[in-house]
């Protein structure tokens, strides 16, 4: 409803206008970027954290023969990168439908982002959730330029458009000097798993923000069971969808104690940006002799995304995957087809998830050469240990 009634607004206030360059900023499926698309016949940038979100945009733009540039964007600097790729004098429309679970201080930052984003003359459209008018209006009023808005049931839509003087390039030149990240800290603090306290850096937009979810806890008290020798060979690991890096920090800091003459080598992949980087700031936080590779996220789904990363890496040791809670049974079956061929013989692969997911999944481990040590439950949750055949 909320991007329905932004779009509205657009055709009616910005309808007239000559727009040759849009961009959708957090565009989820591309609603908002691909409609502006096809109204005005110009293609759209399409911003995104989620490698997921980047891939059906396309798959939506190329069913309605429509153009699109993707950008995996997170953060100031992220964003004002990308976007030198589209116009260098800024677009002439940017839309945005704000997260509202983002964080206030993520918010902030986005909207100052979309605005440095402007070109001269250039409209900013976005819409937030009812509670967050007047938090949004306050961060628009402060900005120079024009300011209309509107409030519908359960959604505010405002409008905000720049001079035709206004050049805002030293406004993307100061955004991208700034600390990308820095608005999505939201805490500092310890976690406690398999009865070790952990500190942890956690971060708006990503679950688990206070607390570890019992499936984390449930992977960790599977890991902890395992004996010394094992933690021992697991030297190079695998971590997938690493969340705000708790798990991570706890399996390096008990590698440690197990081993502690040689470091293990991490590698992180997952189609969210943020998951990476927080859990690479945790885990840059454990020591200089830590070995982190990064993957990141690219317009593809997640399986095809691993399978591209374990294609060009070092066999594992040890995989550490926790499911996403709305991942398909068809996504899942191909990632762990590729997760058991990202190990070396004798490799250790854990999984988790929803235990309607993972049991039918355990079932398919013989096709991927898998064999099952151990399997929990708790709370609707289940986590297995398999190994490698040789």
């Amino acid at each position: 409803m909320g991007a329905a009634a932004l779009l509205a607004t657009v055709a009616d206030r910005v309808g007239a206008r000559h727009v040759a360059s849009v961009a959708d900023v957090g565009c989820g499926v591309g609603t908002l970027g691909l409609a502006a698309a096809a109204r005005w016949g110009c293609p759209a940038h399409m911003f995104d954290r989620d490698a997921l979100a980047l891939a059906v945009s396309v798959a939506n733009a190329n069913a309605n023969s429509l153009a699109v540039h993707l950008h995996g964007a997170l953060g100031s600097r992220s964003v004002v990168a990308t976007a030198a790729i589209g116009p260098s004098s800024g677009y002439d429309l940017v839309l945005c439908n704000l997260p509202a679970k983002a964080g206030a201080p993520v918010r902030g930052a986005i909207i100052h982002d979309c605005a440095s984003m402007l070109a001269p003359g250039g409209v900013l459209a976005l819409v937030v959730v009812a509670p967050l008018h007047g938090e949004t209006e306050a961060t628009l009023a402060a900005m120079r330029g024009e300011l209309w808005q509107r409030r519908e049931p359960g959604h505010a839509i405002f409008h905000h458009r720049a001079d035709v003087g206004d050049d805002r390039s030293r406004d993307r030149d100061a955004a991208e000097q700034r600390e990308p990240f820095a608005a999505y800290v939201r805490a500092d603090g310890t976690r406690t798993l398999a009865g070790a306290s952990v500190p942890v850096r956690s971060m708006f937009g990503l679950p688990d923000f206070d607390t570890s979810s019992y499936l984390t806890q449930l992977l960790a008290s599977l890991l902890a069971a395992r004996p010394a020798a094992e933690w021992a060979n697991w030297r190079r690991m695998w971590l997938w969808n690493p969340g705000q890096g708790e798990l991570a920090s706890w399996l390096v800091d008990r590698r440690r104690q197990q081993a502690p003459n040689t470091a293990p080598q991490v590698s992180l992949a997952s189609r969210d940006a943020l998951q990476i980087h927080a859990t690479e700031t945790n885990l840059r936080a454990r020591g200089d002799l830590l070995k982190v590779t990064v993957h990141a996220p690219s317009p593809s789904s997640a399986a095809h995304e691993l399978a591209s990363a374990v294609e060009h890496a070092e066999k594992a040791d040890l995989a550490v995957v926790p499911l996403e809670q709305d991942v398909a049974r068809t996504e899942g079956e191909r990632l762990l087809v590729t997760l058991a061929g990202s190990l070396a013989p004798g490799g250790h692969l854990v999984i988790g998830g929803k235990a309607g997911l993972v049991g039918p999944l355990l079932q398919r481990r013989a096709t991927a050469g898998l064999s099952l040590v151990k399997q929990m439950r708790r709370k609707g949750q289940a986590a297995a240990v398999c190994v490698a055949r040789a």
